[in-house]
């Protein structure tokens, strides 16, 4: 299963986060996908799930991700 295509939502440095004190420019892109949650298969020990539009700013979420998904949510 793969994403639609993918179109660039945001990019610019890497918020402050302590314990990373290097800058890193993030690239970040938003696309469709019709997989299901049985669909996705990760091999790098991490979990991926959907989650419902509404629940997704109450997840702890990494720094960079909830600086980007407020903002993409917020202009939705």
């Amino acid at each position: 299963m793969t994403a639609g295509k993918l179109h660039p939502l945001w990019s610019g440095p890497r918020p402050y986060e302590e314990g990373f004190p290097h800058t890193v420019t993030v690239h970040v892109f938003h696309g469709t996908t019709i997989a299901r949650q049985e669909d996705v298969v990760l091999g790098e020990g991490r979990a991926m799930v959907f989650v419902p539009r509404d629940e997704v700013l109450d997840r702890e979420l990494a720094v960079s991700s909830a600086l980007v998904l407020s903002r993409h949510l917020e202009g939705a």
